[in-house]
């Protein structure tokens, strides 16, 4: 009899991993594997297949595979269909895997129950029945009871006058876009918006300016709306504007979190593009950070419409299918478009004049260090840097020394002053109100870092990194890595700051580690990802594709 032989089960953050093979089978080509409920019958397709041979490897959000919602109580057996065989009964190698527990907290601990309040949790157990071998996954799900109708109503208004109030203002959202959505669309309106910025810019600026260089101004219609940050407020007008926009438009671009595109049911045809501003997988975000502060809840429908998200790599793809909790095949590894410019010589000269000019103690620098950390904190408001780190006569008389300057530049978040002592006026520069991080990549020799995401830029200039990383283990509890740090940065982790100017010194960056990082971060380094996203939303039919 064939068979579904489980090797494998690993449990990790909120993806289970399950690898096996089938008996008396070639190739598993076009095979089907899903999990099928006991009682209800219902079956989950699992998407995230990799196949070689008769061997198998799957890879279940369990945050998102049942509708894009967590996977709901009942026990849930694996299946799969297999060209004309009939559907396969599974069975389990080796009886170590009896109990293969799964924790939504770190894939180690038995506590199984992820906590968001009293009244919401997820609890799986990976089980084994050893009476006929079967493997299945025993899944319970609590969460709030979904009020409808007049209950809803009546318990909103048990609730203080301001959240009355954006309740309020959340019902005529949908209604105004409920009027517009309902009238046919014209098939050419396309729509920039953001939260994080007040003016087209990063990814969303790239793909607007191609679109117009390849002529395509004369075909689509452009509308824009954007907001300096999530508590920003738009007027009555801009409100109504930007619902009717929203409501109207057949391709809507963004470029981060942005609230009120999760309100909405919107048509079949509409595409709503994540333009993600960050590039990579390098920290734990959304559902990857589940039991600990900031996680998001379990039945959020926050990211869960897109159509198209668009990463750098395949690998990025995965990191960001586990953080939204949303389908694999809603990626695409087509390239981050504003990474273009990294390819474009003539601009990366002008850019490096530019900022020399602006800093005149670059020009006459041996060689120029650029500080670059992230900030510590939740969020925002939390936002904090421990400055005393920096010790300017330590740094100081080094750079004096060999003739070297060094740039620190702060995250945004972060609004603590840098007091450069007077006598290492000419060493230092404070860049941190410096608008674009990108450009001063420009005419940087050595990049100094922690856990910033900047990396995935400086990896495509090459430039040596360094790693200065003085609370790794209060920032990896607090914070989380995708990966363990050690495997995912392109340089040499150092812990204190002799060590730093010790490593600057001797040149040694690893920097060996760089090649490995970029093929493993980017699928294509060739500075076309912009035309790649136009072509894959627009088609290819101006003359100007990649096709």
């Amino acid at each position: 009899m064939t068979k579904l032989i489980i090797d494998q089960v690993k449990y990790q953050r909120i993806i289970l991993h399950i690898s096996g093979h089938v008996e008396d089978v070639k190739t598993l080509e076009g095979a089907r594997f899903y999990l099928r409920e006991q009682k209800q019958k219902r079956e989950l397709d699992i998407e995230a297949v990799e196949t070689e041979g008769n061997r198998f490897r799957l890879r279940i959000n369990v945050m998102e595979l049942d509708g894009e919602y967590p996977i709901r109580t009942g026990k849930w057996y694996l299946r799969a269909d297999i060209g004309d065989e009939k559907r396969l009964r599974d069975y389990v190698s080796d009886p170590v895997y009896d109990r293969v527990y799964m924790s939504i907290l770190d894939g180690t601990r038995t506590d199984l129950l992820v906590d968001r309040s009293a009244t919401q949790s997820w609890y799986g157990i990976s089980r084994l029945n050893v009476s006929d071998w079967t493997y299945y996954l025993d899944v319970t799900f609590i969460f709030p009871e979904q009020l409808t109708g007049f209950r809803k109503f009546t318990q909103q208004l048990k609730k203080n006058l301001y959240r009355q109030y954006r309740r309020l203002a959340t019902w005529g959202f949908h209604v105004v876009f409920n009027i517009f959505n309902n009238r046919p669309k014209k098939g050419n309106q396309v729509f920039f918006t953001s939260d994080r910025t007040n003016e087209l810019a990063g990814n969303e600026k790239f793909v607007y300016e191609r679109m117009i260089e390849r002529g395509l101004g004369d075909k689509y219609v452009f509308r824009f709306s954007f907001k300096d940050g999530i508590k920003a407020r738009r007027s009555f007008r801009e409100k109504f504007r930007f619902t009717h926009d929203l409501a109207t438009s057949d391709v809507i671009f963004t470029d981060d979190y942005q609230p009120e595109l999760y309100k909405n049911e919107y048509d079949p045809d509409v595409k709503l593009v994540q333009l993600w501003h960050a590039c990579g997988a390098f920290k734990t975000i959304g559902f990857e950070r589940l039991g600990k502060k900031g996680a998001p809840m379990l039945l959020t429908r926050t990211h869960k419409n897109y159509t198209h998200v668009i990463v750098s790599s395949e690998h990025s793809a995965r990191h960001n299918a586990e953080a939204f909790a949303l389908s694999e095949s809603k990626f695409y590894p087509v390239g981050i478009p504003r990474t273009d410019v990294f390819f474009d010589r003539e601009y990366l000269e002008r850019t490096a004049e530019k900022v020399r000019a602006h800093y005149p103690q670059l020009p006459e620098a041996k060689k120029v260090i650029l500080y670059a950390p992230t900030f510590r904190g939740n969020n925002a408001r939390s936002a904090s840097f421990p400055l005393q780190i920096i010790n300017f006569h330590i740094l100081g008389d080094f750079l004096r020394d060999k003739g070297y300057c060094m740039m620190i530049k702060l995250h945004p978040f972060v609004k603590s002053e840098i007091r450069i002592p007077q006598e290492y006026q000419d060493y230092f520069i404070d860049a941190t109100d410096y608008p674009d991080i990108n450009e001063l990549l420009t005419v940087t020799d050595v990049l100094v870092t922690d856990y910033s995401s900047v990396i995935y830029e400086a990896a495509l200039l090459n430039i040596p990194m360094l790693f200065f990383a003085f609370d790794l283990d209060n920032y990896d509890d607090d914070r989380g890595f995708y990966e363990p740090y050690e495997e995912i940065v392109p340089g040499k982790i150092v812990k204190t700051l002799r060590a730093l100017v010790e490593a600057i010194g001797n040149e040694d960056y690893e920097a060996e580690k760089l090649q490995g990082f970029l093929t493993k971060n980017f699928r294509d380094l060739d500075g076309h990802s912009t035309d790649r996203v136009i072509d894959l939303i627009f088609g290819n039919d101006d003359g100007n594709s990649l096709a």
